[in-house]
């Protein structure tokens, strides 16, 4: 989503203007939308949002008035501010509905929860995440963002997420083999720094959290947890192909490497952990020459660490063919392709399985759209 920014320059607040209030005159989802979002600058000690500028207040409603559930993405408004002369972003649950109660006994052996409820199950999830990571990383955080202030409880208020980033460094189109390395080594490194396991455990007991099911309702997307669920997970993809053919010759490849994935598969009360939304908006690149991960809202848990590294990969190396150039999508998957070598040259077999895996799930999701080059080289990453 766009970012809005508000406020005079540098983030001053605007005075003087005459005090018109358009959220006033709204009504429905905008106005609800619009007063639950004072309140929250209200909780985190802003009390002028553009001062009285009708202007300002204007573009926020704009703003307001394109959040209608469209897509994943549209359950949250993300606006950058500034505060204390530092700029943040800030984000929300957009969701508003008219009979949700933050009080109702949920029912935890079926899908029961309501758009509303989905949305602060990512945003409780995005904080609760961020609120971790430090603490079970060995060594440098994993993420670009640092959390300011954020509620995540409704009983306690509006839901929300206060967050510094690191700053984006270069041009996406300029992306090539260095960023691709820098982004392997970056998950390769949070499989061997983030003390999953512990973690898992941890906000299961202070969730009171006592199956897999009622995990997934309340915190983490449930990945892969086996071969059998990558699978499963393809052939669903495979159906949509246009070659039938193709589609066969794709899923005897991911055979091949079944043995060794299963090799390295995790005990049951064991977990690895997936980012689960790896692109070009949620990692970033300063200047330092490494990848950060930012934005864990679709953060989740499998049982088998390589298939993560899957997961994660294979999401980076199709936003490389849809968002880069031929040569530079060429470079950027050459360099996770070095990564990976480098990593595994004590198991290449496991370091092969990975790398092929994310290939032939995340190329045969896009190569029906694909054209010439890009086209080629997708059918290239698939065996073809």
């Amino acid at each position: 989503m766009p970012i809005e920014k508000f406020g005079g320059e540098n983030g001053e607040s605007l005075e003087g203007e005459e005090s018109v209030r358009p959220s006033e005159k709204l009504k429905g989802f905008r106005k609800k939308l619009w007063e639950k979002t004072r309140t929250i600058f209200s909780r985190i000690g802003i009390e002028k949002v553009g001062g009285t500028s009708l202007e300002a207040e204007e573009d926020i409603v704009s703003k307001i008035g394109e959040i209608r559930n469209k897509n994943e993405d549209d359950k949250f408004l993300d606006l950058e501010i500034s505060k204390d002369g530092e700029n943040l972003g800030l984000r929300t649950v957009a969701q508003i509905d008219s009979k949700y109660n933050p009080d109702r006994v949920k029912n935890y052996n079926e899908w029961d929860l309501t758009p509303q409820e989905e949305a602060e199950r990512w945003l409780n999830r995005e904080i609760l995440v961020g609120e971790k990571l430090d603490k079970f990383t060995i060594g440098e955080s994993v993420s670009a963002d640092e959390l300011v202030d954020a509620n995540r409880d409704p009983k306690q208020g509006e839901i929300f997420l206060l967050k510094r980033t690191k700053e984006q460094a270069g041009q996406q189109d300029e992306y090539g083999e260095s960023e691709g390395r820098a982004l392997a080594k970056s998950l390769l490194d949070m499989q061997k720094n983030l003390r999953a396991t512990e973690m898992v455990r941890e906000i299961m007991t202070e969730e009171g959290i006592e199956n897999k099911l009622e995990m997934e309702q309340k915190i983490f997307e449930d990945y892969f947890d086996h071969f059998d669920g990558y699978m499963d997970n393809s052939k669903v993809i495979l159906e949509e192909l246009d070659d039938e053919d193709l589609a066969g010759r794709i899923e005897k490849r991911m055979e091949e490497f079944r043995v060794v994935i299963e090799e390295v598969q995790l005990g049951e009360d064991e977990y690895s952990f997936v980012h689960g939304n790896v692109n070009f908006d949620t990692v970033r690149y300063p200047e330092d020459g490494r990848a950060y991960l930012s934005d864990w809202q679709r953060a989740g848990k499998t049982q088998n660490k390589a298939l993560s590294l899957v997961y994660d990969l294979g999401n980076a190396l199709q936003e490389a063919i849809e968002k880069l150039e031929s040569a530079k999508a060429k470079a950027f998957i050459l360099g996770v392709e070095s990564e990976l070598k480098f990593q595994y040259q004590d198991n290449r077999k496991l370091g092969l399985a990975i790398i092929n895996l994310a290939k032939l799930r995340s190329f045969s999701m896009i190569v029906n759209d694909l054209e010439d080059d890009k086209k080629t080289l997708a059918l290239s990453g698939l065996g073809e």
